[in-house]
């Protein structure tokens, strides 16, 4: 299994995880640098084999974190 199996890049932002845009204020265009609303930032997008075993591990390492922290506040 390879890492292209679980994700693939995003097509709205090439990957980049930012959307680029200009907004013109009188006569100076700056430059927005908004987070890409499809991958959330992240820059690329789960595939269904990646969702699933996401949701496979998920709790998991969840509990992986939470018990630490369970045994500090006690």
């Amino acid at each position: 299994m390879l890492i292209s199996d679980l994700k693939k890049t995003c097509n709205e932002c090439e990957g980049s995880g930012y959307i680029r845009g200009l907004k013109e204020l009188g006569t100076i265009q700056i430059n927005l640098r908004q987070l890409c609303h499809v991958c959330s930032g992240k820059g690329f997008n789960l595939t269904e084999l990646g969702y699933d075993l996401w949701k496979l591990y998920k709790p998991m390492i969840q509990n992986l974190i939470n018990d630490p922290l369970k045994k500090r506040t006690e």
